[in-house]
């Protein structure tokens, strides 16, 4: 499973590396969960030092405002008749347009 999780960075972070951070330094956040202390992943941020580790705190609240907007486009998913991307496209874009309506989300 670590080496799952080390082709994530490999496949999206390090191809696009220059253009998100030229200067070359670049923040990754993940919690001491087992899969993310791995020596694979350990040997993987070895192996690239312009990636500085920030370490979140296991089982804390998730300040990711895009895991808080899937959280709500699934809480809200009531069509369990119509899962076909489709309904799902409609019901992302409601669940979007209300938020933002609301002022959860910024303009």
């Amino acid at each position: 499973m670590a080496r799952g999780y080390v082709e994530i960075p490999e496949a999206y972070l390090l191809p696009y590396a220059d253009e998100i951070a030229p200067e070359g330094n670049i923040s990754f956040v993940h919690d001491h969960a087992p899969i993310h202390d791995a020596h694979i992943v350990e040997e993987f941020f070895e192996n690239h030092p312009y990636i500085t580790q920030i370490y979140w705190p296991g089982k804390f609240m998730d300040c990711n405002p895009i895991e808080n907007l899937f959280g709500h486009i699934v809480l809200e998913w009531k069509n369990a008749d119509e899962r076909h991307p489709a309904a799902l496209i409609i019901h992302v874009h409601q669940v979007w347009d209300r938020l933002r309506a609301d002022g959860a989300i910024c303009q």
